[in-house]
């Protein structure tokens, strides 16, 4: 599968602060984004390299595809595991997430906001 990008068009504060910290996630992690473009699956499942499967994985995508919801788990440093994913495709979905990321900065006393002056991401970090 060829996508057109590995990240959305990103402001340079964007790009700045999620490749500051090593730790943390880059701008190379937004391909992720195009798991919600795959619209010829009912359900799709993300796993990391480093994902050890320890039961059945099915029940996750029949959740995902008879419900919609995206399902994750929490990490050991943040409220998102960028490990796993299972989610039913949408594009109405891609296009909105791809839509706010062009839109945000990122701002030293507000995080990443796509709203100038208000804080509308929450906090993203643990």
């Amino acid at each position: 599968l060829e996508v057109p990008w590995l990240h959305p068009p990103l402001k340079d504060s964007v790009v700045k602060e999620t490749t500051a910290d090593p730790q943390t996630f880059g701008p190379s992690e937004f391909i992720r984004l195009h798991l919600w473009n795959l619209t010829d699956y009912e359900a799709v499942l993300y796993l990391d390299h480093d994902m050890l499967l320890l039961a059945d994985v099915v029940p996750l995508l029949l959740c995902s595809a008879a419900t919609g919801l995206y399902l994750t788990t929490s990490g050991n440093m943040s409220p998102l595991n960028m490990g796993l994913h299972a989610l039913r495709p949408d594009r109405r979905v891609f296009n909105a997430m791809v839509e706010v990321l062009t839109k945000s900065e990122y701002l030293e006393d507000l995080g990443f906001t796509a709203t100038p002056g208000r804080r509308t991401w929450g906090v993203v970090d643990g």
